[in-house]
């Protein structure tokens, strides 16, 4: 992500929401991917070639990791029209949508 985004994120008050769906839960660091870089340009990467290294905590290797909603007040008369459905996934466990 670009320092424009980060920009556009704080003016709407979003900025806690970037790298939600990540599994590290976070935004990346520029030396992250730096790092990556260097190690490429490095002699310890001689035998590496024809490669896409992707350094995106993650996101790309698994379905985005969607955070629980909260759970819905039902009332009587709802009930069982939602017997059938699944149980709710347990509070702080990830939920993965697939």
């Amino acid at each position: 992500m670009t320092g424009l985004m980060f920009q556009m994120a704080r003016a709407r008050h979003t900025e806690s929401k970037i790298g939600q769906l990540n599994p590290l839960r976070r935004a990346g660091d520029a030396h992250e991917i730096a790092d990556v870089a260097l190690w490429l340009a490095s002699s310890e990467a001689s035998y590496v070639n024809g490669q896409a290294i992707v350094v995106d905590g993650g996101l790309s290797s698994s379905l985005p990791v969607m955070p629980p909603r909260p759970a819905k007040r039902e009332t009587a008369a709802a009930a069982p029209a939602t017997a059938n459905k699944a149980a709710p996934p347990a509070a702080g466990r990830p939920f993965i949508v697939r």
